[in-house]
């Protein structure tokens, strides 16, 4: 049985707080918050995608039709977050690891979509320890392209 523990909103002293965390964590990355442009409007954006989500298509992560979990609008908002993670800061690994970053993250927004079934998502860890396939292909594609980006990690570190 999960006990959830009630989310307590912080004060204004704890989001001044927060506030500066994020202001000193922009400023250590060189991030000018006052330069930031919303990412649908960044040039780069739309080509970034689409060579995510031709990846993905590549892979064999999109499927047609509904049975398949994992859709393009997962790869969009991995595509987001990789965007600005990976192609907008110095001395960044590769173009690649940006790509599979993203479709890592959209594997993510996936399962916090709720696209797999509870017990599939339940038994993932254990599965994955045991080497066992997972329940669902779109588990197994989570997996891989995890797998993938580690070993892309450690031969770039």
């Amino acid at each position: 049985m999960v006990t959830l523990t009630p989310v307590t909103i912080p004060d204004a002293q704890g989001i001044k707080k927060i506030k500066a965390a994020v202001l000193d964590t922009m400023k250590i990355l060189d991030i000018d918050p006052k330069k930031l442009l919303p990412f649908e409007t960044t040039p780069t954006f739309q080509p970034f995608v689409a060579e995510c989500v031709e990846e993905a298509r590549k892979r064999g992560y999109l499927g047609e039709g509904n049975d398949n979990a994992f859709k393009e609008k997962h790869v969009h908002i991995g595509a987001a977050v990789g965007h600005y993670t990976y192609l907008h800061h110095k001395n960044t690994p590769s173009h690649d690891l940006a790509v599979l970053s993203s479709l890592l993250m959209a594997f993510y927004y996936c399962v916090d979509d709720y696209c797999f079934e509870a017990e599939s998502v339940a038994g993932y860890g254990s599965r994955l320890a045991s080497g066992q396939s997972q329940l669902e292909k779109g588990l197994d594609d989570l997996v891989s392209v995890s797998a993938e980006l580690e070993l892309t990690g450690i031969q770039s570190g």
